[in-house]
């Protein structure tokens, strides 16, 4: 029994749990790995909003570009309208449909133009988001260039984020 007494009496007097040191100790190394995680996940958050960005500007202006190589591919060279177009915005246009008796037949004038920040065709949007469109003449080869800019904010920061391409179409 003395046993028992004495087991009961040190269990009762000793003092289990944990120091204020060492509760301390956890609450900095739990802080530090919050706070990295934290960092983690905001630069994750901005990488993203850059890569979407970028990848949207690259978008639309691949688009652009294939839209008016598409829409000009059948144009003769004859009926580009300005006929020499130098930086031009617009350019009006038929396109060949088939043929009649060796002749070409040609679809009614089409034209593509840019304004207030869109390329359309026949006023219908085929892109927005454009900053600048321009077709260039030089021999047979049209130019034709589109630049396409947006503003995003990556970490409480507006950024702008452009595209400029240039697509060369032999007539």
């Amino acid at each position: 029994m003395d046993r028992l007494e004495s087991d009961l009496r040190s269990r009762s007097t000793s003092r289990s749990g944990f120091t204020l040191t060492e509760i301390l100790i956890v609450l900095m190394v739990l802080t530090t790995f919050i706070t990295a995680l934290g960092g983690v996940i905001i630069s994750s958050q901005a990488a993203f909003v850059e890569s979407m960005t970028t990848s949207a500007v690259d978008d639309t202006a691949f688009r652009a570009l294939d839209r008016i190589v598409w829409e000009l591919r059948f144009a003769p060279l004859e009926t580009l309208n300005p006929a020499l177009p130098v930086n031009a915005r617009s350019l009006s246009y038929s396109k060949v449909q088939g043929w009649l008796n060796g002749q070409p037949v040609l679809t009614p004038q089409e034209t593509l133009s840019f304004a207030g920040g869109r390329v359309t065709l026949n006023g219908i949007p085929i892109a927005d988001s454009v900053k600048d469109l321009t077709l260039t003449l030089s021999g047979r080869i049209l130019t034709a260039t589109v630049e396409v800019e947006k503003t995003a904010t990556v970490s409480n920061t507006a950024r702008v984020f452009n595209r400029r391409l240039e697509m060369r179409i032999p007539f």
